[in-house]
């Protein structure tokens, strides 16, 4: 959804008359200013309308590594804590701001609170002696409405019985899974064979505990942006938004490099996709035609599979496909029924969690084929047979 940016503040604009606006800043630096003290403010003018407003602001916390990897960081609006956080990169910070919390003073009081001040001098051979902890490049008010209505999953009609696995190439074989984590391996994999399926979680990281909230409520919050964050990883050269999304320990590309587009139109660009891909899934859900894949480098813990394969049943008759490494038992490519519409897998190799963009192995290829052929005949064997 597109967002109205109502107002925007420069901080490292040297030209910038801060007179009456800002409390607690040192003067503009390489683009950004850094907050003096442990506490930092601006007060604004209260933003027209009735309803709230999401604050942006894009942070550089001070960080050395073997002293202190991260910065504690509270933000506040007129008194009450918006995001309580330790970033440890460039960060853009969103937080909503509803009516409720405007209306608290005439005009809009934005906190910064900051305690991990360092001093370079003391903990290196720096000469600086200034106290560093948080300094903020911008900082922005946009319009943000009503919550949009979560989407929800509906009964599905009945459709055609899926391809036969002899009909299926490659690309198509790929295109009949759907990666639910626990990283970017399968999506890769399915790119290696030409397939690009639209799938929500293809490029993302997750953590057991987080995927399985996320399926167990269906992604109710994923374009809430009271619970996104976006910072910068950095490849080389190029700088990259990851989006987080808090609530379900998610991680995700976005493909965009830092300085190709405003921060406003970031934020409107990424919740529209997930709002887009949210209901892909939740079709994919209802329909159950497709098999999720889940697999994990040290091995899926058998209590959370069968917690995840429970969430994904509740929509449906979905299968899950499980992928672990190889061992002396189970060869590379080997696929077997676990239960009723669950599998599991094994692979020769995973990627490392640090390069999972790396060539994938081809035995993902086998995996899917032979899972597909299982899953079906177990599924839909009979009625080809009957017709």
């Amino acid at each position: 959804m597109p967002y109205e940016t109502l107002l925007r503040l420069d901080f490292g604009d040297p030209g910038g008359d801060p007179s009456g606006l800002l409390a607690g800043w040192e003067a503009p630096s390489e683009g950004r200013r850094w907050a003096r003290g442990r506490r930092s403010r601006v007060i604004l003018p209260r933003p027209p309308g009735e309803d709230g407003v999401l604050l942006a602001a894009v942070v550089d916390p001070y960080v050395m590594p073997a002293v202190l990897p991260q910065q504690t960081l509270r933000v506040l609006a007129n008194g009450r804590t918006l995001r309580l956080m330790r970033p440890s990169r460039r960060t853009v910070v969103l937080g909503r701001i509803d009516a409720a919390t405007l209306d608290l003073a005439p005009s809009l009081e934005i906190g910064f609170e900051h305690p991990d001040i360092v001093q370079p001098n003391m903990v290196s051979s720096s000469s600086d002696s200034a106290g560093y902890s948080i300094g903020v490049l911008s900082l922005a008010l946009l319009r943000d409405g009503p919550a949009a209505r979560p989407a929800t999953v509906r009964a599905a009609p009945a459709g055609p019985p899926p391809p036969v696995p002899d009909a299926l190439d490659d690309t198509q074989l790929l295109m009949q899974f759907a990666s639910i984590g626990d990283n970017c391996e399968f999506g890769m994999a399915q790119r290696a064979a030409g397939a690009e399926p639209s799938d929500l979680l293809r490029f993302a990281g997750s953590e057991p505990a987080g995927l399985l909230r996320a399926f167990e409520e269906d992604f109710a919050c994923i374009a809430d942006p009271g619970y996104l964050d976006f910072d910068i990883h950095a490849n080389g050269t190029l700088r990259e938004y990851i989006l987080h999304l808090r609530r379900y320990t998610l991680d995700m590309h976005t493909r965009v490099l830092e300085g190709s587009m405003p921060v406003e139109r970031l934020i409107g660009r990424e919740i529209k996709k997930l709002s887009l891909l949210h209901r892909l899934l939740l079709e994919d859900l209802a329909t159950a035609r497709r098999i999720f894949v889940y697999k994990r480098n040290d091995g899926a813990d058998p209590g959370f599979v069968a917690a995840l394969h429970r969430a994904l049943q509740r929509h449906g008759r979905n299968a899950l496909l499980v992928v672990s490494l190889s061992d002396a038992a189970h060869p590379p490519g080997t696929v077997e029924p676990v239960g009723d519409d669950l599998y599991r897998g094994y692979i020769d190799r995973l990627s490392r969690y640090d390069n999972a963009a790396s060539p994938p192995s081809p035995v993902w290829l086998d995996l899917c084929r032979r899972c597909y052929a299982l899953w079906h005949a177990r599924r839909h064997g009979a009625q080809v047979a009957a017709a």
